[in-house]
């Protein structure tokens, strides 16, 4: 079995080289997908274009934190962490119940995790042994009452395994971001961390570390003003940089360039 799959992936690293090759131009999203194509396959630079993956702003409604969802879930006078994703294995989600763990006696903080997944069995089973009262899961949720449940955040976490070691930058980072939502971000994702470090949207942590994590959200919690300081920054790069119409205009002057050398 392990011949023919690896086999299979010789196969397709081919066919993939083959297209790169072919291709008038190469676009990815962040520059370490960039730098990866470049060292593996040996193409030119000059073809590979780096745009991140866009957002529309007007979908979202930015900075509000007191709505109904936190006075009917109870989290009226609380610091809400949440987590809304994929809870997978990949996604390295355990770190938050061991970080809920270490702040199971700060009772103004609590963590939310919203969505499915392989590992969320797992994760209930943990917080349920551990008798974390300071942990709440939700099922993946609609779009609308997903916006709703992050404007209720005070801090949202991003998190990865730590062999996770693709060059990545999760899709709610931008979403976070647009927002206006101070993000902490355990991973070792160079390209997530770039790009929150160069919008000074929150703080980036290594991957699977719980007791730097649980620090970082005891110190956050204790400040309002730069949780509102890290929101604000993030959502103003996000409209400078991750709006929809930004990014279709780098397409557009991509393709331009394309049809001009034709």
């Amino acid at each position: 079995p392990y011949t023919t799959l690896f086999r299979s992936i010789n196969v397709f690293e081919l066919m993939e080289k083959f297209i790169y090759f072919r291709s008038s131009a190469i676009i990815v999203h962040s520059q370490g997908n960039a730098d990866f194509i470049m060292k593996k396959y040996n193409i030119d630079h000059e073809k590979i274009f780096s745009i991140p993956n866009w957002i529309d702003i007007n979908e979202r409604t930015p900075y509000k934190t007191y709505n109904n969802f936190r006075d009917v879930h109870g989290y009226k006078n609380k610091v809400l962490v949440v987590y809304a994703g994929t809870i997978g294995w990949s996604q390295g989600t355990q770190v938050i119940i061991k970080t809920a763990k270490r702040l199971c006696n700060e009772n103004h903080i609590c963590f939310l995790i919203i969505g499915d997944g392989a590992a969320k069995l797992h994760l209930e089973d943990q917080a349920q042994r551990l008798k974390l009262a300071n942990v709440m899961f939700m099922p993946m949720q609609p779009r609308s009452v997903y916006s709703s449940i992050i404007n209720s955040a005070d801090i949202c976490l991003v998190t990865l395994d730590p062999k996770v070691i693709t060059p990545v930058v999760p899709g709610k980072i931008p979403s976070i971001m647009s927002m206006g939502k101070t993000i902490i971000a355990s991973l070792d994702s160079i390209d997530a961390s770039v790009l929150i470090n160069e919008a000074k949207a929150g703080l980036c942590l290594p991957a699977g570390d719980d007791k730097v994590l649980a620090a970082a959200i005891l110190e956050l919690s204790a400040s309002e003003k730069k949780r509102k300081t890290f929101g604000h920054n993030g959502r103003d790069y996000a409209e400078k940089y991750l709006e929809r119409s930004v990014c279709t205009k780098a397409y557009e002057k991509i393709f331009n360039r394309i049809v001009k050398d034709i």
